[in-house]
């Protein structure tokens, strides 16, 4: 295995704050001076994942109902943030600093307050997070949640005609269609739940949903389709996806799920996460997100924005690529 960055090097990326900002939006900005000893070390990526801003609302989805939709800014509830929360969660889980933890329930104590938002496949997402804190810190307040949700999720999610799980989200009831995406946004958090509340039904029912999505042949129509679309390098270059790629690899091979010959792919993926995290911590390049487009120019449009769902996935990635130093 080759190096691609020294220790101090990637904790400098990873830990240490830039010269102090004023509070932004929410008021949340971490500063820490000596990061490695006493204070809980401040991740840069976290730090700008949770100021990130919205000031002219160009990204807000304004819904047909009137409601109003934030995916980007910290204060919303939406897929994005979901992976938002699981990322912050690694990085709790690595570290132990309270920190994290606050940052993850104050979240949740927030959009509660605020009475929730509408069931749909994307707002699942940030449940994964909360019964992980839940199975750490059994605050019972969040248990009526991922119960109502869970049996949301099992019982009066629409279908497709097969018993797969409609993709339905704020915008669009998507009907028969199933995405991968499900896997992440609420396939994992009813998985999770049910085996945190020894709820065997749910743990059975999201079982041929994984299998459903990850059994394909090596000659497999679908399995090559895929494979020709990925050698079709007509977009622009995208960081999350790399991030994903990266956190992905290094994982899979850590758990001995692909062999040991995998890492450097997923070591170079990292090498260029590295590159497009700056001075304050925020990854460049990365997409507002990829809802299904009726044509390939509809993702070359897609607009190059900070998004919390990017900053999780470099949090996760470089936290993972720390692994390799233990």
């Amino acid at each position: 295995m080759f190096c691609l960055v020294s220790l101090q090097e990637l904790l400098s990326t990873l830990f240490l704050s830039p010269t102090p900002s004023p509070p932004r939006n929410n008021g949340i900005r971490i500063h820490i001076e000596t990061p490695l000893h006493g204070n809980p070390p401040c991740y840069r990526p976290i730090n700008n994942l949770i100021n990130i801003r919205d000031d002219t609302g160009e990204f807000l989805v304004h819904l047909k109902n009137g409601q109003t939709i934030q995916a980007k800014c910290w204060n919303g509830w939406e897929w994005t943030h979901g992976v938002g929360l699981y990322g912050i969660w690694k990085i709790y889980e690595m570290t132990g600093k309270e920190l994290y933890l606050k940052i993850i329930e104050d979240w949740f104590a927030e959009r509660f307050m605020e009475g929730g938002t509408s069931k749909n496949i994307n707002t699942m997402a940030p449940f994964l997070t909360l019964a992980y804190v839940y199975e750490r810190t059994r605050n019972q307040t969040y248990l009526p949640w991922l119960d109502a949700w869970a049996e949301w999720a099992m019982y009066d999610l629409p279908r497709t005609n097969y018993g797969g799980m409609q993709h339905i989200t704020y915008v669009d009831e998507n009907e028969q269609e199933l995405w991968d995406d499900t896997l992440m946004m609420t396939v994992m958090p009813l998985a999770k739940i049910g085996k945190l509340l020894g709820r065997d039904d749910w743990c059975t029912m999201v079982i041929p949903e994984i299998l459903e999505l990850l059994e394909l042949d090596v000659n497999d129509p679908v399995r090559c389709h895929l494979c020709e679309t990925l050698e079709a390098q007509y977009s622009y270059l995208e960081a999350s996806a790399t991030a994903g790629f990266a956190y992905g690899i290094l994982k899979a091979v850590r758990r001995r799920y692909i062999g040991a010959e995998y890492r450097d792919v997923g070591l170079r993926a990292v090498q260029s996460v590295l590159r497009d995290v700056d001075e304050q911590g925020e990854l460049r390049n990365t997409s507002y997100g990829t809802p299904m487009g009726h044509d390939l120019q509809f993702y070359k449009d897609i607009p190059i924005t900070s998004m919390p769902y990017g900053q999780a996935m470099a949090i996760m990635a470089l936290a993972e690529y720390l692994r390799t130093y233990l």
